[in-house]
């Protein structure tokens, strides 16, 4: 059975769920926003240019807002109670919020930056929970800033040792490459920023930037244009010796998770293809490539390409053992494959694992409607024409399913949605998703409660309206069922 023929509002939010885990819905009709303005003045060395002046100035302002936004969620937030240290605040929201240049001027000798963060400080909280509870992501973004941290060291150490004992060519070099980590390091967190809106477009744009400034790896430009398969993985040998040669530098897994993160940005607005492409780059260059697994294993699950799947999420299970999204996400491919008891296994241990996780939830809920639906559709194939008929017409005034005998696994579903919300009470998909099942139930006015709040969280989207008209006519009001359908437009 194809990845298509579950229900498609339901495998959507699988996907956003499952892949871009750290996307927030914001309500910006009642958020509360909080502005931190910060400066910073760069006195240039010997080894300075404009543009390097700018990348220093620029992540040192940054790291001033970061820190006062960090105080600030620990004081006025749920942050507090996290158990993490500032430190760590300071690394998950980097990429979380976005930074806005405000002035800059550059007199030759000084670079002068002022920059501002604009940000909703619960929604900001929001996503560092959700953030910390994946620790693959959390080791990433860690991992990342060490990176930037050590480059910053390096601009500062060689800067010292050009202005005591001058520049050579060597020296200016090494001076360039932590430049370069700098600058790309900055269009990394840009693009998480983007994607974290759901801005896919310009995060790819970013990711880009990101790659160009890094001067390591294949050019992110010649990967659509390639003529390679997604089977076949790059050679990191075969990358450095290529930029060894014109005189680029080489640090494979620093671009492994641009390419992994810049794959998730493809893979949310439809590009499978391409997400497989940047998903074999990554892991070809990782270390520890867990990440770049999991997202190529989910493009091949929508894309139905099951063993494919089962494989890749085999081997990020086995490099992380301990990963219960892993397991969660297993748990949907075994649902597809129509290997119910396995994929129960799966979802239980995801929940055992993680037990304070709202997602874990969330996957096994999504887990036991699909059951239903597959189920259900099962049945239907051996169907008497007459009967198959009665209820195919029936499906066309509903446009929604409508089971009876398998009931009990949605009202399984319903329950993990529930304990879902208790966990985490402002996941708007959550919402949705308990919105539909409802509907399948028959209980139109639960479902009704359940999708205007997901429409009132936001934001809004069209199947929200689609789903909240569809359950109108389910009720007999077809002039509010006409009112969401034009919404839906």
């Amino acid at each position: 059975m194809k990845a298509n023929s579950i229900c498609p509002k339901i495998q959507f939010i699988v996907i956003t769920v499952s892949i871009i885990c750290f996307l927030i819905t914001s309500n910006t009709a009642y958020a509360k926003e909080i502005i931190v303005i910060k400066e910073y003045t760069y006195h240039a060395g010997d080894a300075d240019s404009k543009v390097s002046s700018r990348a220093i100035a620029l992540e040192q302002v940054k790291r001033l807002l970061l820190e006062e936004l960090g105080t600030y969620l620990i004081s006025e937030t749920e942050v507090k109670d996290f158990k993490i240290s500032k430190d760590q605040i300071t690394t998950l929201t980097a990429g979380i919020v976005m930074t806005e240049i405000v002035e800059e001027k550059w007199d030759g000798t000084t670079y002068y930056l002022k920059a501002r963060i604009a940000a909703n400080p619960d929604e900001v909280a929001r996503a560092v929970s959700d953030i910390k509870n994946d620790r693959e992501k959390t080791k990433g973004l860690e991992e990342a800033k060490k990176r930037a941290d050590d480059a910053l060291k390096e601009v500062e150490r060689l800067k010292a040792k050009i202005e005591s004992s001058g520049t050579n060519s060597t020296l200016q070099t090494a001076y360039d490459k932590a430049i370069n980590t700098l600058t790309s390091h900055e269009w990394f967190e840009r693009g998480n920023a983007l994607a974290q809106v759901g801005h896919y477009k310009e995060a790819i744009d970013a990711y880009d930037k990101a790659l160009e400034s890094s001067m390591t790896g294949p050019s992110p430009k010649n990967d659509a244009d390639t003529n390679k398969t997604s089977s076949k993985f790059i050679d990191p040998d075969d990358v450095a010796n290529t930029n060894i040669a014109s005189g680029r530098f080489i640090d494979p897994d620093e671009n492994a998770d641009i390419y992994i993160w810049r794959g998730v940005a493809y893979f949310s607005l439809g590009n499978y293809q391409q997400a497989i492409k940047d998903a074999d780059t990554g892991i070809s260059l990782a270390i520890l490539p867990t990440r770049g697994y999991m997202l190529r294993a989910e493009a091949y699950r929508i894309l139905g390409d099951y063993q494919h799947a089962l494989k890749d999420f085999n081997k990020a299970i086995t490099l992380a053992p301990g990963y219960a999204l892993a397991f969660s996400m297993r748990c949907l491919l075994y649902v597809n494959m129509s290997n119910f008891d396995q994929a129960l296994i799966d979802c239980n241990k995801g929940i055992r694992m993680s037990p304070n996780d709202a997602l874990s939830y969330i996957y096994r809920g999504i887990a036991y409607y699909n059951m239903a639906y597959m189920l259900e559709e099962k049945d239907l194939e051996g169907s008497a024409p007459d009967i198959l008929q009665s209820m195919q017409e029936d499906s066309q005034k509903s446009k929604i399913p409508r089971y009876s005998k398998y009931d009990s696994y949605n009202q399984k579903a319903i329950g993990d949605l529930d304990k879902a919300i208790q966990i985490d009470s402002k996941n708007v998909e959550t919402y949705y998703n308990r919105g539909i099942t409802n509907v399948h139930l028959g209980n139109y006015q639960q479902a009704l409660s359940d999708l205007d709040m997901a429409i009132k969280m936001g934001p809004q989207k069209a199947e929200y309206y689609k789903a909240r008209g569809l359950t109108w006519l389910h009720i007999g009001n077809g002039e509010l069922a006409i009112k969401d359908f034009d919404m839906a437009i």
